[in-house]
């Protein structure tokens, strides 16, 4: 068997704004609607591949991980016992890894296999942080986010629900876009 090397996410550096600004960007491209169907993007759009992981296979994703291979052919892996808003958080999170960390360094990588795995001792916590940052902003644009901000107060349920993302999600993006 053939063994191909590998490459880590490598932190970009952009600052947390204008990972915002990029992740929205991209959504928009994409096609992208708050709450829309993320399996379709990765799927149709970007010829991925997602799989759920049962609990025996924990070892083998430890929570969620991309895997890019050497021909360009995207793997995202998800664990089954979760909440569907968590897995949606987990993908735009692995799209983070990809748009932030594999397209801008592929060309002098591009005969190497891409892995992300969060929580590892290989994951570089800044990266993480990045497609965090990125997976809030993909999922949740701050025009929309601010009007149901807006519009419901405090009341996040609503919010999370037209989102469709976690509570905790959406109670984390809602400090940071009041902070601006």
């Amino acid at each position: 068997m053939e063994n191909i090397a590998t490459w880590k996410p490598e932190s970009t550096g952009y600052s947390k704004k204008y990972i915002h600004e990029l992740a929205e960007y991209i959504a928009e491209k994409l096609s992208f609607e708050p709450g829309g169907d993320i399996y379709t993007v990765v799927k149709k759009q970007l010829n991925g591949e997602i799989v759920h992981r049962d609990f025996w296979g924990l070892t083998e994703t430890n929570d969620g991980s991309i895997e890019i291979s050497n021909s360009g052919k995207i793997n995202i892996s998800l664990p089954s016992y979760v909440s569907e808003t968590r897995n949606r958080f987990t993908i735009a999170h692995e799209l983070g890894h990809y748009f932030l960390h594999y397209l801008p360094n592929l060309s002098e990588n591009s005969e190497k296999t891409f892995k992300a795995t969060r929580y590892t001792e290989e994951s570089n916590e800044r990266s993480e942080w990045e497609a965090n940052w990125f997976a809030a902003a993909f999922l949740m644009p701050s025009n929309e986010f601010k009007e149901y901000l807006k519009k419901y107060d405090t009341d996040i349920d609503i919010i999370a629900e037209h989102f469709n993302v976690s509570r905790t999600a959406a109670k984390y993006h809602a400090e940071y876009i009041t902070s601006l």
